[in-house]
């Protein structure tokens, strides 16, 4: 009851104050107390709205809804997982790979193809994976048939996100086309507990401690990194940066590095199996690993592809030096106009040998600028066993970081290509730890003529024909009077409004890609002085408040013989409209000729 109490009363206020301000009371004895309680509804009217709507529709949209808690532990199920850790059927090959494509996946991954297509508001990607499995791993003496498959199958780590992060529409195909499978939630849990259980009785030598203290250190080890994997960590609530957040974020990495700690601190004879037990829990108490469980042919050749639905951020500017950009982006967002720039993060690129990233614009329209952030790679880590090869002198060799795009401008698509990325990171003393994700930009344009050239039709229609009646209109018949005695000039001043409203609401489907900001600008520009030029001229030809419409430039002035005062504001308005849209067609269709004409082969 209270509810609707409130409700009636917002509804009341929220129509009864606008309509009391443009009530028009002409016997009012005070004309000046009228126009101050007019000022007074003005500003409450204004705070009302601004209140409602911040707390019906922006509280809403800022509550965080991504769970109650930053992380969750679950000691049972990481006791569950301790118990059946022994029960796992794991090889220790099928472990030794399994951690391997974690901690230095590139010795795994030969090249990595990344395709993306736009579709309604979102991006397709397909990922298409070259895999190698170390020769280690394969059986010896025997003829590496491609025709026959091992007799085990590999976990292959396809995806590693950090936890919390879903992944829509995920479909996973091998080189012929067949649906893949991938683990569960809690088989990829067993799989983890099984390796690292493997790992431990590897770094023991098989020979695990027998005195007390020994065996409840290992015990505590391994139960604490199990339940740094099991944990369910909110990142989307860890993303939002509250005060809060912030200092359980450090709790957490302080808890992580503690069970790495015990992990690294065992008294095993095997220091560097024991050191792959800590990355990969480090790697695990993060992130979340999709699993395939594949069969490879004998030589270890293997090409996986998913495909997957990716929803580009919008990222606005922000700043006091940005808010030219910020209204940019908000007039965008709010003429529904496309953005033409493509943020894409490469972070597959440090997971692979060969690196290569297709975009593909939609119809109508062509790339024109790329650009990699940052455009310099700085303090590169590699890891030794990783990206190390040996020289003739026995010193590891280093590859040395190399990227380039496809030169040429102005085709439907973008291709970049790289190869022994770094892991990059920040240079901040006080993020020193934080990896830097390179990010790549593609902006695309609209192939001439395209909605630019409809907004300047219409722009200069409109134009043509507010200038023709106000020419008309300054130089009256004998007796200073000028009338059509139709409602023609009426029609013709309407006629580019409907035009441009129509062009501009052409097509219902909305697609990641969408008219340029300027052409609805400028189509808009051309609806409002169409409706004005209309309305004034309906003003005059009924000859309404002549003091105020039928004014004219003194001494004669006139612009492009138009000297009625409203006429030449609407003339100039409508000109200007027209000659910024039409620089805007002419560059951009040079621009499109001159990279059509480039070498195909940049």
């Amino acid at each position: 009851m209270r509810a609707t109490f409130f409700f009636l009363v917002r509804a009341i206020i929220l129509v009864a104050f606008p309509l009391m301000v443009l009530l028009n009371f002409p016997h009012s004895p005070d004309g000046g107390t009228l126009w101050v309680i007019r000022i007074i509804m003005i500003f409450g009217t204004i705070a009302l709205i601004a209140w409602y709507t911040r707390d019906k529709y922006m509280r809403p949209l800022k509550k965080k809804n991504g769970g109650k808690n930053v992380m969750t532990f679950d000691d049972t199920l990481a006791s569950e997982l301790q118990r059946q850790a022994g029960q796992e059927k794991i090889s220790f090959s099928q472990a030794m790979f399994f951690v391997t494509a974690i901690r230095a996946p590139r010795k795994v991954r030969q090249r990595l193809v990344e395709e993306y297509r736009p579709g309604q508001r979102v991006l397709r990607e397909k990922v298409t994976i070259d895999i190698q499995v170390p020769h280690r791993f394969l059986p010896a003496d025997t003829i590496h048939d491609p025709a026959q498959l091992l007799s085990e199958s590999l976990p292959i780590p396809l995806l590693i996100s950090p936890k919390s992060r879903m992944h829509d529409n995920l479909d996973i195909i091998d080189s012929d086309g067949n649906i893949l499978s991938t683990l569960s939630y809690r088989e990829y849990l067993s799989l983890a507990a099984g390796v690292l259980r493997l790992l431990l009785v590897s770094a023991f030598q098989g020979q695990l401690p027998t005195d007390p203290k020994g065996i409840i250190d290992l015990n505590n080890a391994e139960i604490g990194a199990l339940m740094q994997i099991v944990a369910r960590r909110n990142d989307r609530k860890l993303a939002c940066g509250d005060a809060a957040d912030t200092k359980e974020l450090m709790l957490l990495r302080k808890a992580t590095k503690a069970a790495i700690g015990k992990l690294e601190s065992l008294r095993a004879p095997n220091k560097e199996i024991l050191q792959l037990a800590a990355d990969l829990v480090e790697v695990l108490a993060e992130n979340y690993v999709i699993v395939v469980p594949a069969r490879v042919p004998l030589n270890g050749r293997l090409v996986l592809q998913y495909s997957r639905t990716v929803v580009p951020a919008m990222e606005l500017s922000s700043g006091s030096m940005e808010t030219p950009r910020r209204v940019k982006e908000f007039l965008g967002v709010f003429l529904g106009a496309g953005p033409i720039d493509i943020r894409l993060p490469l972070e597959n690129a440090c997971t692979c040998q060969s690196y290569h990233i297709r975009v593909q614009g939609p119809d109508g329209y062509y790339l024109s600028h790329q650009r990699l952030f940052p455009d310099t790679i700085e303090n590169p880590e590699f890891d030794d066993e990783a990206e190390a090869e040996p020289e003739p002198t026995g010193m590891p060799y280093r590859f040395e970081p190399h990227y380039r795009f496809r030169s040429r401008l102005g085709q439907s698509y973008a291709h970049f290509y790289g190869r022994h990325f770094p892991s990059i990171t920040s240079s901040n003393p006080d993020q020193k730890d934080e990896l830097i994700v390179p990010t790549i930009k593609f902006a695309f344009h609209e192939v001439p003529p395209g909605t630019d050239f409809q907004a300047t039709a219409a722009a200069a229609s409109a134009a043509f024909l507010i200038g023709l009646i106000g020419f008309a209109l300054s130089h009256p018949q004998s007796g200073g009077k000028f009338d059509l005695g139709s409602d023609i000039p009426v029609l013709l001043l309407a006629f580019p409004g409907v035009v441009a409203s129509w062009l501009g609401l052409d097509g219902a489907d909305v697609h990641l890609f969408d008219t340029s900001l300027s052409a609805r600008l400028s189509l808009v520009a051309t609806v409002l002085l169409s409706v004005v030029a209309s309305a004034v001229y309906i003003i005059n030809s009924e000859a309404v408040e002549p003091s105020v419409f039928f004014g004219s430039l003194s001494g004669g002035i006139s612009l492009l013989g138009v000297t009625r005062d409203w006429w030449v504001g609407l003339t100039a308005a409508a000109v200007i409209n027209a000659m910024c849209i039409t620089y805007r067609c002419v560059i951009r269709a040079w621009r499109f000729a001159y990279l059509a004409r480039r070498n195909p082969l940049g």
